[in-house]
């Protein structure tokens, strides 16, 4: 037997499966798509739900970085349509500074900072997150602070 995910609505459902490039698994099974093929069909259903807070814990796992901007688009797209409120927790600092407006660093369970996106990631915050101090860099194109790590040297 195989387990098939239906959209709840085809007017939303198509420009969902576009823009995350699902279109052509429509006749494949569940159960031989990919990691990150299974990964993008399962944010696509819930974002085609409708619902008025969407959370998602790590979306971008199990996807390739093409992918990971690819949904990350789509994600601030229809945040800023009105689609309801987005909720995302994300390791990747650096595409959350370039998709998202504010950013809220947790350790250890606590919330220790909250600020805007583009601001954060120049903050001695990440530092005491992270008990690590990356090099900050201004992203070429978009001006928000991206982080490095040290490397070996």
């Amino acid at each position: 037997a195989t387990t098939e995910i239906y959209p709840l609505s085809l007017h939303d459902a198509l420009p969902i499966s576009l823009k995350l490039e699902l279109t052509s698994l429509r006749s494949r099974s569940v159960t031989s798509l990919s990691g990150g093929e299974l990964r993008r069909s399962l944010i696509a259903r819930a974002l085609i739900q409708g619902a008025s807070v969407t959370l998602l814990d790590e979306p971008l796992a199990s996807l390739d970085w093409p992918s990971q901007e690819l949904l990350m688009a789509l994600l601030r797209e229809r945040s800023q349509q009105g689609h309801g409120l987005l909720v995302i927790a994300l390791h990747c600092l650096n595409l959350a500074s370039l998709y998202t407006d504010e950013l809220i660093i947790l350790s250890q369970g606590a919330v220790i900072g909250h600020e805007e996106s583009g601001v954060i990631l120049n903050s001695p915050l990440i530092k005491e997150a992270f008990q690590d101090d990356p090099f900050s860099i201004k992203h070429p194109r978009y001006g928000v602070f991206q982080r490095l790590p040290q490397g070996m040297g």
